[in-house]
């Protein structure tokens, strides 16, 4: 099977830019035979996004353009496995009684124009640094995805550090995890730890995706992280700030175990987290700190400022 990243920026809040950005992807794997595209958690809507969750209007427009894209996999072979907010509404039951209205925190798996599977997350921690309990609801059941000859097990960000749910996927006859994640980029080594300790103990593959974003609000980077690890918990393949809009891994057993092969073409073509926020944001001022000099010929920055509160050079894009 060959499963495809599509690790690109997503614009927080900014749903017809991510929609675009979401076919445009979508297309390029279509032509290359991809089987399953991955898409970050929420990548829709943007994340982390905070107040526009409550907005019934907004989260009806983040479901009219998955219905859009839903509509554009008909009679098409590659599945998108897309991160969104996923909506119920209410409704009422045999007996009478109107059930609630539920968001999730979700990804789903779109396959030829419909929904074939899903998966919502189960843990919120209250600690979250981005308020998730505020907006989202949990579900009971961790979900896996399964699709013809192919299963997998999905871990969305909290989920990632709650045990029960790695003692369950030990349980489980899945064929590898998948790990959607919102992590600041100083928290990345400590999860990679975490994560390789997983795959030991599962003695499963485990594909782990990182958002690629930059939250305006709290000045948060998110730079994209992608590791592979294998069964034994060694990392495979890692790749950060790659300017490659898709990444490339096949499935192949090997000794009747199963591994994730990069085959991606330019694995050393990296680029930096400036010049990725500089491409993207063209139409907005861009603020974020920096202590370290910055080249900034060619990049479309309209003014440097400097901040005496907190004494480092403010680049405004």
């Amino acid at each position: 099977m060959k499963i495809f990243l599509g690790r690109s920026l997503f614009k927080i809040g900014d749903i017809e830019y991510n929609y675009n950005k979401i076919i445009e992807i979508y297309d390029k794997s279509l032509d290359d035979g991809c089987d399953l595209l991955i898409f970050p958690e929420m990548c829709i809507v943007g994340f982390p996004i905070y107040n526009e969750l409550s907005d019934k209007s907004f989260i009806k427009k983040s479901n009219n353009f998955v219905e859009k894209i839903i509509d554009y996999t008909k009679k098409k072979k590659t599945r998108i496995l897309l991160g969104c907010p996923y909506s119920i509404e209410e409704s009422i039951s045999k007996d009478g009684i109107i059930q609630n209205a539920e968001l999730y925190n979700s990804a789903i798996l779109i396959d030829d124009s419909y929904i074939n599977d899903v998966h919502n997350k189960t843990n919120i921690n209250k600690n979250n640094l981005f308020n998730e309990y505020k907006y989202f609801d949990k579900d009971v059941i961790l979900n896996d995805i399964s699709y013809e000859n192919d299963n997998f097990d999905i871990l969305i960000g909290d989920e990632i550090n709650e045990n029960k749910n790695i003692l369950f996927i030990k349980e489980r006859d899945t064929d590898f995890i998948l790990c959607l994640d919102n992590e600041l980029e100083q928290n990345i080594k400590a999860k990679q730890q975490q994560l390789s300790k997983i795959a030991k103990w599962t003695k499963k593959n485990i594909i782990y995706m990182n958002n690629l974003s930059y939250d305006i609000k709290m000045e948060h980077r998110f730079l994209g992280d992608v590791f592979v690890l294998n069964h034994i918990g060694e990392i495979v393949y890692s790749n950060q700030n790659n300017n490659e809009d898709i990444l490339k891994f096949e499935t192949h057993i090997e000794n009747g175990i199963l591994n994730i092969k990069n085959i991606n073409k330019n694995i050393n073509k990296k680029c930096n987290f400036i010049d990725i926020i500089a491409k993207n944001y063209t139409d907005k001022k861009i603020i974020f700190e920096t202590n370290k000099y910055i080249d900034f010929k060619e990049k479309n920055i309209i003014q440097i400022t400097f901040d005496k509160n907190i004494k480092d050079d403010r680049i405004i894009f």
